[in-house]
């Protein structure tokens, strides 16, 4: 561990080695920069000496050094509680080079008491030298790795995860997903790309959240006519392997199914947004429910003219299965309470618009009860179900 990583934690026994290695030094500089806060930029050379602003500009950036060594001398042996081994080598003539004994007796001088700490000689074993025989290297050898097979092996309990998102806890992914390989039955003229190399059809239902996102936040200027294809796709990685062509043909059908959005009889979305009430697409949440952190977007949340709020998502499915989806929006049923009703989920509605056909579904109650049953145990089984599937 390095002395870096270890602020703030502490250990009862700390051993810190290195610590009393000389640094570098300027003797020992051939070609550095150094930025001064006196002297600007300075590059000392070979021929530092003779440069007063290269002497300096170095001593400043030795104290500099110094001062961080100082500093991380001081976090290192702050860490220990009962006792600090610090090991180095051996004492030289030079000061400079023992920073341990030149910090203390710094401070012992000054304070008049004897250095605070012990030390004790460690015999120096030049490499090569004393170089135990083959058979004495092969014992020890034989000894360590019989010590390290008869060492009880520490089991480590793996970790919980207690995060999931909302669409991971789908009671009916299995059905849900079992779905024909024709993208829409509605706009058959997707079909030839959608599901078919260029496009996969989740891909499909990304780009068609992200067009009903662009639509709310330019609800009074989203026209057909004033958008075009190759311009509004060029940066979308997902649609690389789409033609020109293509591409027109999607974004004429998301305009196709965003007027059946429209034309659809009491559209709470579209009244909101023309009433300038509160509006949020693709709204981002963190929720806890019983020990699980829930981490998901809502398609969008906004508020009715009665004060209460609404959740509304955006579903691409050919068949309507709603109670598929009871989980996830009782999580963003009680999100959206959290955030905008004071907590009182009575006061917030969900939704669910099909693009295939046109069609809002209101599954409040279905949500609030599949929220009231979601548990510990329920959602690690939703959640290792979908890991399944």
């Amino acid at each position: 561990m390095t002395i870096h990583k270890s602020k703030g934690l502490q250990f009862d026994y700390v051993f810190v080695w290195g610590i009393a290695e000389s640094r570098s030094g300027g003797n020992n500089r051939r070609s550095k920069i150094f930025q001064s806060e006196k002297y600007g930029t300075v590059v000392a050379n070979e021929k530092a000496s003779q440069n007063l602003f290269a002497v300096l500009a170095a001593a400043e950036n030795d104290k500099k050094e110094d001062a961080e060594g100082r500093r991380l001398i001081y976090v290192a042996m702050t860490r220990a509680v009962k006792g600090l081994f610090i090991i180095g080598k051996l004492p030289s003539k030079s000061v400079s080079e023992q920073p341990m004994q030149a910090l203390f007796l710094e401070y012992a001088d000054e304070a008049k008491i004897p250095a605070p700490y012990e030390t004790e000689d460690i015999p120096l074993y030049l490499r090569g030298s004393e170089r135990p025989d083959d058979g004495a290297r092969k014992n020890s050898l034989e000894d360590t790795r019989a010590l390290y097979q008869s060492a009880k092996k520490i089991e480590r309990p793996s970790a919980q995860n207690f995060w999931a998102s909302p669409s991971g806890l789908e009671e009916a992914q299995s059905a849900a997903s079992s779905e024909s390989q024709a993208a829409s039955l509605a706009h058959p003229e997707i079909n030839s790309f959608v599901n078919a190399g260029a496009l996969a059809k989740n891909e499909y239902g990304i780009l068609f959240h992200a067009f009903m996102e662009d639509w709310a936040h330019n609800f009074r200027t989203w026209k057909k006519e004033s958008v075009d294809a190759e311009k509004y796709f060029e940066r979308n990685p997902l649609t690389k392997k789409i033609s020109p062509q293509n591409k027109k043909i999607l974004l004429e059908t998301f305009f196709k199914i965003l007027d059946k959005f429209l034309a659809a009889k009491d559209n709470p979305a579209a009244a909101a947004l023309a009433a300038g009430r509160p509006f949020k697409a693709e709204c981002r949440f963190k929720t806890k429910i019983a020990s699980y952190i829930i981490n998901g977007t809502m398609d969008a949340v906004f508020e009715n003219a009665d004060g209460t709020w609404t959740v509304l998502d955006y579903k691409t499915d050919l068949n309507e299965r709603p109670q598929v989806y009871n989980n996830q929006l009782g999580c963003y049923k009680k999100t959206a309470a959290d955030l905008f009703a004071d907590g009182d989920q009575s006061k917030v509605r969900c939704l669910l618009f099909y693009a295939e056909s046109g069609r809002f579904v209101d599954i409040s109650q279905d949500a609030q009860k599949a929220l009231e049953s979601l548990d510990d145990e329920k959602i690690r089984n939703l959640i290792e179900k979908a890991e399944i599937l």
